[in-house]
This record gives C-alpha cells, structure tokens and sequence, in this order.
C-alpha cells in the first residue's frame, strides 16, 4: 500500500480501464479547454482532469490523500444533432462503466484507494468548437498516504527517534500511568504501600521506585497492566519487543527486577539484575522449567541505559540490547503454557516481593508485538524519543 500513493498511480488506472473498454477508443488527461485542441480524438474519449488535492486531519492525523478528479465521456455528434440521444445514451453507459469498473479494480478491493462520495452524472453537448456530447462526473478518489518517518526523505529531527507505529501495543511515557499509544491500555499504580512516585527523568517525568531511601525494605511498589494483548509463545508469529529507559539508584541485595510478564499456566519472563553476581538476567519460566541467560556488567548508579528485548518470531530467538547493542542472546524452547493474558509489571515481579524490588527510575517504556529490527533499536537507544506526537 505504501507504493500506492500518488496521482499517476490514479491517473494510471483510469487509462487502463480506458485501454481495456471495446467502446473507448481514446483517452486524455489535462484541462478540459485541452479537449478540442486536437483534431486526432478517437471517439469515443475518455478525459480526466484533476481539479484539486486535499489531505484532511482525521484521528490518525494526516494519513490520506483525496483527488477530485472530473471524468468525462463523450463522443462525436452528427451536424444535424438527430443522433445526440443516442450518444448521450451511449456514453452514460459507458462513463457508468468507469464507475463499476473502479470499484471492482484490485486497487480498490485491496484499500489502495476508495470512491469517497455518491457519484453523479451531468450532460454536457457541442463541447467548445466540437460537435460532440457526453456525461461527466467529480470523483472523490481518497488513497492511504503510506507514509511513515521512515520512509519520508528528510533528515530526522536531531534529538526525536522516527519508528513506524505498526503493533505498538503500549507507550509509556511514564510521566503518569496513561498509555499514550491510544490503546488504552493503562498502568495501575500499586499502593499497597506508597505507591509510585513520578519525577524528573529521562525525559520531562517519569517512575521513581523506592528513590527515596534506595531500601529494599520498602520495595513494594509496581507499576502494572493485567490484560496487556501479547502472546510471547517461542512459535508465535510476530514476536514482541520491549523497550525503555533505566537509571539504578542502588542496587538490591537480592534480585532488581526491571520488568516482568506474567501468564496464565504460570509462564512468566523477567529482565532482572542480580547485584550479587554482577549480571543482567533474562529468566523465561514455566512454572516446571526455568532457564536462564546472564550477561555480566556493573552499572554505574545514577546513570542512564537503555535495555530493549526483542523476542523474533517462529523460532524463539532473542535479543537484549543494552545501549543499542546486543550483548545477550538466546532461544526461547520452553515448552509451558504459551498463551492466556499477559500482565505487564513494572519494577518489581506480579507477586511484590521486597527482594525483587527495582530501586531507581524508568521512563519511555514501549512494548511492540513485533520483534524490532535492529535500526530501530539503535534509534530507541540514541535518542530521547516521543513516539506519538
């Protein structure tokens, strides 16, 4: 769809329509005086005349073009006009042809363009110096712009990361607990104890877990969504990615855990740190089988990384990006329960433990359901980003 989106693209339709029609022996385009400037009209003609363009804002912004497009039929009379109801007759049929012919088009089934409004037909005779007659109608003819940040030639804003939107299931910006993705799928924050707070981050705001007195002790705090729609099977089709921004204030004794998602049939998936060892951890388990994959570093506190999980489709393979690059890979080959609702949490685990606590701030948390390319991930790491306007 995104290759469809320009007038030649529309105008190439109606000559193909005109080419294949037994009763159209000749087609044009331009403005309509244009038509008897030349002698060498073959009747009966179809001519187009794009009028005008507009772009209208809808909800997902300016994400289509519409073309007026004034199409005409027409076809020679004779002086005396005896036979002009018969080529007015003709040629109505013909033009309602164009018409049935559009919206039967491959283009039209498969949404590359639609017909926006009812379609009229207006008679028209002895057309400037020609004796001719026909029918005419405007065409509202609205196309998708197919056209993302990725794809548009200018140079990026420096600072703004450009992704395509496709399958964002969740954008956090974390300055509150709205998803900003337009999904509504909303954090809850839980006040079992304080409560999360929100503060200066990344970007503008974000959650501030246990910032206060960096205590293990008072880590029952989280941030969490019980009906987040993914499925993270190793043999799904789309695979999931999640991203976002973190600053470790302290680091438990135990386990800090980033993020978790939670399943029915007791499968779960965690990003943990584990002060003891010095190691980031993904830890995928099944309630039976847990296997887990460490990458040894120490995090300077009171620094900001980024840290992206993306999880590939059909065979399982993932990736934890740290800064942009991939310093942990595996495959997911656990064999438990792979569906059900997800809970997505935020700084801690689904069951709040005070020794799972993460101790420190997030902020611009993403969660796609599709695996990222490597690009985008890079573009996530590097920049500050809004990912909706």
């Amino acid at each position: 769809m995104a290759g469809y989106r320009t007038l030649n693209n529309v105008l190439s339709v109606f000559q193909s329509i005109a080419e294949r029609h037994l009763q159209i022996f000749d087609y044009g385009v331009g403005d309509n005086w244009e038509i008897g400037a030349s002698n060498e009209l073959k009747h009966v003609v179809l001519w187009v005349n794009p009028t005008l363009s507009s772009t209208p804002k809808g909800t997902n912004g300016y994400s289509a073009t519409v073309f007026d497009i004034n199409v005409r039929v027409f076809d020679l009379c004779d002086k005396s006009e005896l036979n002009e109801n018969e080529v007015l007759s003709d040629t109505l049929e013909i033009l309602k042809d164009v018409v049935v012919e559009l919206s039967t088009h491959p283009n039209y089934i498969n949404g590359n363009f639609e017909l926006v409004n009812d379609v009229s037909f207006d008679k028209f005779t002895e057309y400037g110096d020609e004796e001719v007659s026909g029918w005419e109608t405007t065409m509202s003819i609205e196309i998708p712009n197919g056209i993302s940040w990725c794809s548009t030639p200018i140079n990026p804003i420096e600072g703004y990361a450009y992704l395509s939107l496709d399958d964002l299931i969740a954008y956090y910006k974390l300055e509150n607990t709205v998803d900003s993705s337009g999904n509504n799928n909303n954090l809850t924050n839980d006040l079992t104890w304080t409560g999360t707070t929100f503060g200066v981050a990344k970007y503008q705001n974000g959650a501030q877990f246990n910032i206060v007195d960096n205590s293990e002790l008072t880590g029952r705090q989280k941030l969490y969504n019980l009906t987040a729609p993914v499925s993270t099977n190793s043999t799904t089709t789309t695979g999931f990615s999640i991203s976002t921004w973190i600053k470790w204030h302290a680091l438990s004794n135990n386990f800090s855990t980033v993020w978790e998602l939670a399943f029915t049939g007791e499968r779960a998936i965690h990003l943990k740190y584990e002060n003891q060892t010095s190691n980031y951890e993904i830890t995928i388990d099944d309630g039976s089988i847990v296997t887990s994959t460490l990458y040894n570093t120490s995090p300077t506190l009171d620094q900001w990384y980024h840290v992206c999980y993306v999880q590939q489709p059909l065979t399982g393979l993932w990736n934890l990006y740290l800064d942009g690059v991939s310093v942990m890979v595996d495959t997911d080959t656990n064999d438990g329960d792979h569906g059900g609702v997800s809970t997505l949490v935020l700084g801690n685990i689904i069951e709040v433990q005070n020794s799972q606590t993460f101790l420190g701030t997030m902020d611009e948390f993403s969660y796609w359901g599709r695996a990222l390319t490597p690009t985008e991930v890079t573009q996530l790491s590097s920049n500050v980003i809004e990912l909706i306007p």
